[in-house]
């Protein structure tokens, strides 16, 4: 099965990499194993935290309910 996984990566891991270039040896992640290939490398930039506040608010209120709502359910008495 073939798994397409769009990753941004430390680039400091794949330096010696070329675009099209697979790692030499599977990557042990907290889901499984990983075959990596370099499709594509880019220099990216550090974002200002004014300019993903908003994002980052949001994203935390989204992981905080879920939680929330997790632990209702996982108590929850369902009475019929």
């Amino acid at each position: 099965m073939v798994v397409l996984l769009r990753v941004v990566v430390c680039r400091y891991q794949f330096d010696s990499y070329g675009k099209g270039d697979f790692t030499k040896a599977p990557i042990q992640v907290q889901t499984g194993w990983l075959i990596v290939k370099v499709d594509d490398k880019r220099s990216g930039k550090i974002l200002s935290y004014d300019s993903v506040r908003k994002e980052l608010s949001k994203s935390l209120s989204q992981q905080y309910i879920g939680e929330i709502i997790r632990r209702l359910r996982s108590t929850a008495k369902v009475v019929q």
